[in-house]
């Protein structure tokens, strides 16, 4: 099939034959190692035979109906090296995505996986997209296979310490200067080990504007409230999240000491222990960051702009 404007994929492909890759690139139009880099990041599905990529041919049908609705050529509408102030592209990210990056990352694949990322990037979609849309909903898939026993508990590390590098990646080449002042500090509360969820959090906010000050894991409440009583710089918040309902105590006895300390500071609590709004005022906090980084973002902006968080729904 040849798109309205030349630039499709030639032909459709129909069928039960088998191709070689260079036969498949030559059918969506496409240049052999785009081709492979389709096969890489589980867009397209070929098997390795007589030293060389067979893909069937039933196979392209939905994939050159993607690649003819891709944008005119030109300058991208976004990129990871330019500027990271546009707006998302204010387009859904396909669910499969999530599923192929999963695939990526419990084979310890990060150039597949940073490849699927970049693409989303470079298609307009910004840090906070790719974290709730696909990055985040990897990760829960991930995590629900483990629970069934059809992802080892080494798998599970590894997909976590890939994603963990990723995210930096991406929230060190998709920064803002910071522009908001005073700083938010994130910290996780006692007995909480897991470091993936607050260091995504810290490079949403970061590449959104914030100014972050990070105070880590397993933070004891006297050491968080020492910090906010003498902080580094100016601080307008403090963000505590946990993942366990069992850490919900600690989260607790937290802002107790926060409130208790620190008259007027304004806590946000958040993550897989709390689950609701309810629950975040349960705990005695100002505001709950919500289900997502998007609503963390709206959470944070709001405590940044000295308004108290509107209440989220518990999704």
């Amino acid at each position: 099939m040849t798109g309205t404007d030349g630039r499709g994929p030639r032909a459709r492909c129909r069928g039960g034959a088998t191709l070689t890759l260079q036969e498949a690139a030559d059918r969506l139009g496409v240049h052999y190692m785009t081709a492979y880099r389709y096969l890489r990041t589980g867009r397209l599905n070929a098997s390795w035979r007589d030293g060389r990529w067979w893909v069937p041919a039933g196979e392209l049908e939905a994939l050159a109906e993607e690649l003819a609705r891709r944008p005119a050529p030109g300058r991208r509408p976004g990129s990871l090296r330019g500027r990271t102030d546009q707006p998302s592209s204010g387009r859904p990210v396909d669910p499969s995505v999530a599923e192929r990056l999963a695939g990526r990352l419990v084979a310890g694949d990060e150039a597949g996986a940073w490849v699927v990322l970049e693409a989303l990037v470079l298609a307009g979609h910004d840090v906070v997209d790719v974290v709730t849309d696909v990055l985040g909903p990897a990760m829960r898939a991930i995590g629900e296979r483990w629970a069934t026993g059809e992802v080892s508990i080494a798998e599970e590390h590894l997909a976590s310490q890939v994603v963990e590098r990723l995210v930096v990646r991406l929230g060190t080449r998709s920064r803002r200067p910071g522009r908001r002042s005073p700083v938010v500090a994130l910290a996780a509360p006692p007995g909480e080990l897991h470091r993936l969820p607050l260091s995504m959090a810290v490079h949403v906010l970061r590449a959104a504007g914030f100014s972050v000050l990070d105070l880590g894991c397993d933070l004891p409440a006297a050491d968080l409230v020492a910090t906010v009583q003498d902080p580094p710089r100016p601080l307008a918040g403090v963000v505590v999240g946990a993942t366990l309902p069992a850490h919900r105590p600690a989260l607790a006895e937290v802002v107790r000491a926060l409130k208790t300390a620190v008259p007027g500071v304004r806590v946000l609590v958040g993550g897989a222990a709390v689950p609701s709004a309810a629950e975040a005022e349960a705990l005695g906090a100002d505001g709950w960051t919500g289900p997502d980084a998007r609503s963390l973002v709206r959470a944070v902006d709001a405590v940044v702009r000295g308004s108290r968080p509107r209440a989220l729904p518990s999704g």
